[in-house]
C-alpha cells in the first residue's frame, strides 16, 4: 500500500528517502485529477496515522494541498469511510477535530524517535494550511 510505504518506520536511505519524495511530488501533481472523494479517503488515512508507531510523517506533506482542494467542495461523496455526505468544510472540521483529539503515538511513547520525527512533520504541515480560527485552536491546544 502507497501509505505503507511513504511511513515506512524503518531508517531511510538516501535512496529510500528519495523515493519516497518522489513519489510526494507525483502524488501532489496529480491531486487536482483525482476524485474529491478518494482525496477525502486519502486525508482520512493520513490524519488517522498519528496512532501508529510505524509513521516517519513524511504523508503529512500531501495534507495542507488536499484539505485546499477539499475546502470547497459542496459535496464529498464519503462511502469509502462509511460516512454520510459532508460538504468539503465540514469534512475538514471532522479531519482536524479527528486530529486534536486522537491519542498520538508520540503521547504514548515520548522517547520514540519516530514519534518524534511524525510529531514534527505533523505540525510543520498544519503551518501551511489555511485553517479556521476554532480550527487553529483545536490544534494549539494539542
Amino acid at each position: 500500500e502507497f501509505w505503507n510505504v511513504i511511513n515506512g518506520s524503518q531508517k531511510c536511505s538516501r535512496e529510500r528517502d528519495q523515493w519516497i519524495q518522489t513519489a510526494i511530488h507525483l502524488y501532489s501533481a496529480e491531486m487536482k485529477c483525482m476524485p474529491a472523494s478518494f482525496l477525502a479517503y486519502n486525508a482520512h488515512i493520513i490524519v488517522h496515522r498519528v496512532e501508529n508507531g510505524n509513521n516517519n510523517g513524511k504523508s503529512f506533506e500531501m495534507l495542507p494541498e488536499i484539505f485546499s482542494l477539499l475546502k470547497f467542495a459542496d459535496q464529498l461523496d464519503l462511502s469509502l469511510l462509511d460516512r454520510e455526505t459532508l460538504s468539503g468544510a465540514e469534512f475538514l472540521d471532522v479531519l482536524v477535530q479527528s486530529l486534536c483529539l486522537t491519542p498520538w503515538h508520540i503521547e504514548l511513547a515520548p522517547n520514540d524517535a519516530a514519534a518524534n520525527q511524525m510529531v514534527l512533520q505533523a505540525v510543520s504541515c498544519l503551518k501551511h494550511m489555511n485553517l479556521a480560527h476554532e480550527q487553529l485552536l483545536s490544534c494549539l491546544a494539542k
